[in-house]
């Protein structure tokens, strides 16, 4: 209404606020100033009108004020009893709903409480490490968690050994496992005197607890439920990949390295005490089972029960590693005792390559030498082979002639040719004519000669001045783990090569037909070839060359008629524990192991002894169940199937 009051004023006269009428109206201005109004408002008729107008609305308020009639009484009642119901509605639906906040706070905690509890309080293990050298845990994500003494194992862990780590477990109900090496087993439940596990990978000993409630074992090839009180060896075995070592017969060409070859699926059971049960077969005391894949369609498992007379056919654990704490097996690994040998190198282990007594030209002599006889190595051709071999020894033997008696490398030089007569001989032995069978004999005894010589001085009065031999030194090498041929001096590394090869070299020349060429055959004759090589193991120690000189003396027992002894010395090589050896070491172990298992298998044989050629058979199957197909499983089966002698036919046949 304001922008309206002055419309229709007279446009000389000022204009009056619609406040300042309300003022007027009710009388709140000064008596000069009401006065100013009222003359302002007859100059304003416009004003005049609004102040009518204003004042006709006061009125008709006054009069609707004064004619509306009081209120019920009990409208405040009412009034503030639905504020009141309103207020309670509210309030029962925040209280709910507060309850409802309460109660989720109140499971929240009960559950972290919970989860806490879980986490903090200690879980029962299932078992710890009792002995052993070093063992781990697998976890989900494949990192490995090392093992001590006295480490606590549960459920879902996998304990883990690599080559050469072994560990024994003692579960909580008194069950032990011994862990050999490249093993895996999964602890997949131990509760209540209960026992579930899970052999994936390699081997382990186990005794089960008297107090166990039930001892059952998970294997690719089916579930096996042991007894209380049982105790066997189970094994998933891989190819062995052995190789037999060059230089113990003829030469051949090296063998390729095996390739690696996916598992075949064969679980291999021996039970010692009590019984065990493989899907409904029970393998009792003293029984092996052999459990393979079956050719049926199902893929069920094909079960071959034997029986066993010997302590076990695997490696034997009954050493003093299986006890101790932190100690493992001894090592065992090859010295580089054995073919090619490197002339160049040797050459340069023995201190002949320069400097030598004749000058320059001595020294190219023997560079010369030595560089033919390392060629050697690599010529395929055996006639050419030979020959190179002869030229190379040939050049040795005209250097050394020039040394004067008392230059000790002569004594180095004579194992150098001793080893160049070795190799000539093997390489005729392969050859197998007549004429190179003689030319082989004749090669192996000129080895011995120098050998010999390379011992003793070569001198027929030892009264003259001249350097000692070999075993005039007393030289007493220590054989230990992880040596090699370099690690020794060079009069000590001579006499390794000079004791390994020298008995090898009468032992082939006494199997070839005498030729009566040989001056010294007879000399040679007397040799105690079984006590020689009886040095040589005392000497090589745990080694593989140490294998190889044991199976030179079972075959130097055989050849002296003492076949008795013989079987026994090629049944330790069999049980020779091979733990702890690396890939070279193993394979070459493995073609050792083999060889004596076919020689035993030969003397049975030839002694008529179908049962002990079959026990001997059914002891390499057990040990070697992937290769039946390989060389000595062949000849294994070809020695089984021949018929054989009596032992009356087989006497008569010596």
């Amino acid at each position: 209404m304001s922008e309206n009051v002055n419309n229709f004023m007279d446009p000389a006269a000022p204009p009056i606020s619609e406040i300042e009428l309300q003022r007027y109206m009710d009388g709140r201005f000064a008596p000069e100033e009401q006065t100013q109004i009222e003359e302002r408002l007859k100059a304003n008729p416009a004003a005049r009108r609004t102040l009518d107008a204003m004042r006709e609305e006061a009125r008709l308020l006054r009069e609707g004020l004064e004619n509306l009639s009081e209120p019920p009484y009990k409208i405040a009642d009412k009034v503030m009893a639905g504020i009141y119901t309103d207020y309670r509605k509210r309030m029962t639906v925040l209280r709910a709903k507060r309850i409802r906040n309460r109660f989720a706070v109140a499971l929240s905690a009960v559950a972290l409480l919970m989860v806490a509890f879980y986490m903090i309080h200690p879980r029962e293990p299932a078992g710890q490490i009792a002995s052993g050298n070093r063992a781990h845990i697998v976890h989900a994500d494949g990192a490995q968690e090392t093992l001590t003494k006295g480490a606590k194992l549960f459920d879902g862990d996998v304990l883990a050994t690599q080559r050469g780590e072994f560990a024994r477990l003692v579960l909580a109900d008194g069950s032990a496992l011994d862990i050999d090496e490249d093993s895996r087993v999964r602890i997949e439940k131990v509760r209540d005197r209960a026992v579930t596990l899970g052999l994936e990978s390699g081997r382990a000993g186990i005794v089960v607890g008297r107090e166990n409630l039930g001892f059952i074992m998970n294997t690719a090839r089916g579930q096996l439920r042991l007894l209380p009180g049982s105790v066997i060896d189970l094994w998933i075995p891989v190819s062995s990949r052995a190789r037999a070592p060059q230089g113990l017969g003829p030469w051949s060409a090296p063998e390729p390295a095996a390739k690696p070859e996916a598992p075949a699926g064969v679980v291999l059971l021996t039970v010692k005490e009590g019984t065990a049960y493989v899907d409904g077969l029970a393998v009792e005391r003293m029984h092996c089972a052999r459990l393979a894949p079956s050719a049926a369609p199902s893929g069920s498992t094909d079960a071959v029960l034997s029986a066993f007379t010997a302590p076990q056919a695997l490696d034997s654990r009954n050493e003093a590693w299986a006890a101790n704490d932190g100690n493992g097996p001894q090592d065992c690994a090859t010295l580089g005792l054995f073919p090619p040998f490197d002339f160049n190198a040797l050459g340069r282990r023995f201190v002949l390559t320069e400097q030598l007594p004749g000058g320059t030209a001595a020294d190219a002599g023997m560079r010369d030498a030595l560089q033919t006889l390392t060629e050697a190595n690599g010529v395929e051709n055996l006639d050419q082979r030979a020959a190179r071999l002869s030229l190379g020894q040939q050049g040795l033997r005209e250097i050394t002639q020039g040394f004067p008696l008392s230059f000790e490398g002569r004594r180095r030089a004579r194992v150098l040719e001793g080893l160049a007569h070795y190799e000539r001989g093997r390489v005729l032995l392969a050859i197998g004519t007549p004429q190179a069978q003689s030319g082989a004999q004749a090669a192996f005894l000129a080895a011995t000669v120098a050998f010999r010589e390379a011992l003793e001085g070569g001198l027929d009065d030892p009264a003259a001045p001249h350097a000692p031999g070999l075993a005039e030194l007393k030289l007493a090498p220590k054989v230990v783990a992880a040596m090699r041929l370099k690690d020794f001096s060079p009069d000590e590394a001579a006499l390794l090569l000079t004791q390994f090869y020298r008995p090898w070299a009468l032992y082939q020349m006494r199997e070839l037909p005498a030729s009566g060429e040989a001056a010294d055959a007879a000399a040679t004759a007397d040799e105690n070839l079984p006590g020689l090589f009886d040095a040589t193991c005392d000497l090589l120690g745990r080694s593989v060359e140490g294998m190889a000189a044991r199976l030179g003396k079972a075959r130097a027992l055989q050849q002296a008629g003492r076949k008795g002894e013989g079987l026994a010395a090629l049944d330790e090589i069999c049980v020779t524990p091979i733990a702890g050896m690396n890939d070279e070491a193993r394979a070459q172990a493995e073609g050792l192991r083999q060889a004596a298992h076919v020689e035993r298998a030969r003397l049975h044989a030839a002694a008529g002894n179908a049962e002990a050629l079959a026990r001997v058979a059914a002891e390499f199957a057990m040990r070697y169940p992937l290769e039946l197909d390989g060389p000595a499983g062949k000849v294994l089966r070809a020695l089984q199937a021949s018929p054989a002698k009596k032992p009356a036919e087989a006497g008569a046949a010596k």
